[in-house]
């Protein structure tokens, strides 16, 4: 799980529910992590979290609602820390007379198959009015999905 010092952590629980072990690490950024994360099993060893930091539904006065956020993924190498597989910075966001303007997380990632997917909230303070969204599907290692062109 992820918290507001943007630090993201793994817990493991023995069969008593006492935790054994701990770590976490600090992906590029050390924006907060507000939302949830996915998993991803692949096979039965390898282990990958999903997340983003920042969140749309923060007011650009507050700590944490402006500043470049990120997609990113993680491969669980237990017991040692994680390794970063992926990390896609999004345009950034600032405080326009209290309106934002750039690219904010708007949910949580999904996961299907080894597709990963991310939702973003797209404002403009130009055109407050004019919000978009986007849809960015990723492979679990971080490459395009669906990507034809190159």
């Amino acid at each position: 799980m992820g918290d507001v010092d943007g630090k993201y952590w793994r817990f493991s629980f023995t069969a008593a529910g006492v935790i054994s072990a701990n770590w976490g690490c600090s992906p590029p950024g050390g924006l907060p992590i507000y939302g949830s994360s996915a998993l991803l099993f692949v096979g039965s060893t390898d282990i990958y979290a999903f997340f983003a930091t920042g969140s749309d539904l923060l007011p650009v006065t507050t700590s944490g609602g402006t500043g470049t956020f990120k997609l990113f993924g993680l491969k669980d190498n237990y017991p040692s820390a994680p390794g970063l597989q992926f990390s896609r910075s999004l345009a950034a966001t600032t405080n326009v007379g209290g309106i934002a303007s750039g690219e904010r997380p708007s949910g949580a990632p999904s996961v299907a198959g080894d597709i990963v997917f991310y939702t973003t909230t797209v404002e403009d303070a130009a055109t407050p009015a004019a919000v978009s969204s986007r849809l960015y599907g990723v492979t679990y290692a971080g490459g395009a999905a669906y990507d034809s062109d190159g």
